[in-house]
């Protein structure tokens, strides 16, 4: 289809009003345009299961969020539980946290089905794609792992591989941000990382090549950002939606798992 504009949303994580508020104040209309949503749908935000279901009702695109596939790996667990009363779902913390309790409780065998599906990055033009969380330097995009798209935010300055935050959430020493340093050839839009409540974190390493992070923290109290782009003239811009209210306290359960 020859859409007019790309819309590409930064993490919802449940926080559908918003959502909502931002398609109005983008006059989105679906006949002309594309609708991507950078992963984490759930948790921590109000709607969890309502997000989920409002994104397959309206049939938009998803990449798979590192919150999403915990609860597809966790239902997949929990399958394997019922057919062997011996097995014993390895997730404990999971299992042990009411919260995700209650949003996986809340999420039908078709909303499991929809996230499972959920693609590791979704291209948007030839040389621009939408992910989660990012990659990896110095490998094609088709073959980036999925841990690494909905997980990764420094790598070692050494062997550029992942790095976990600290245990106090700050940066790794002797790393760097995924973005920094990314060569292209496509340019990148994600989610993940909250770099600011308020400003679009741009990085360009190589000239013509940028990240764009659109994850201002919605669930945060922060906003929610549309990157817009203009599938005739190429051009970007980007739309914000002032979270209610703050839902979830920063930084109080960030998982690198």
């Amino acid at each position: 289809m020859n859409w007019k504009r790309t819309l590409a949303f930064g993490d919802i994580h449940g926080c559908l009003d918003e959502l909502k508020n931002l398609l109005d104040k983008l006059n989105y209309d679906p006949s002309t345009d594309r609708i991507i949503l950078v992963g984490d749908l759930v948790d921590r935000g109000p709607y969890s299961a309502a997000t989920v279901r409002y994104a397959r009702n309206m049939k938009f695109e998803v990449v798979m969020g590192n919150h999403d596939e915990k609860y597809v790996r966790y239902a997949k667990h929990e399958r394997k539980r019922t057919l062997n009363s011996n097995f014993e779902n390895p997730m404990k913390t999971f299992t042990s946290n009411a919260l995700k309790m209650e949003v996986f409780n809340s999420l039908t065998e078709e909303d499991i089905e929809f996230l499972s599906l959920l693609p590791g990055f979704i291209r948007i033009d030839t040389n621009f794609v939408a992910v989660h969380a990012g990659f990896l330097p110095n490998i094609p995009i088709a073959r980036q792992k999925t841990e690494v798209m909905t997980h990764v935010r420094h790598l070692d300055n050494t062997t550029n591989k992942m790095c976990r935050l600290n245990e106090d959430f700050s940066t790794p020493t002797n790393s760097y941000f995924w973005a920094e340093r990314w060569k292209g050839p496509e340019s990148v839009v994600y989610g993940h990382n909250v770099h600011s409540l308020t400003d679009i974190m741009i990085h360009e390493f190589i000239p013509g090549v940028r990240c764009y992070g659109i994850d201002q923290g919605a669930v945060y109290g922060g906003h929610l950002t549309a990157l817009v782009y203009d599938n005739d003239t190429k051009k970007v811009t980007f739309v914000q939606q002032a979270a209610r209210r703050q839902y979830w306290k920063k930084n109080s359960t960030i998982s690198n798992e």
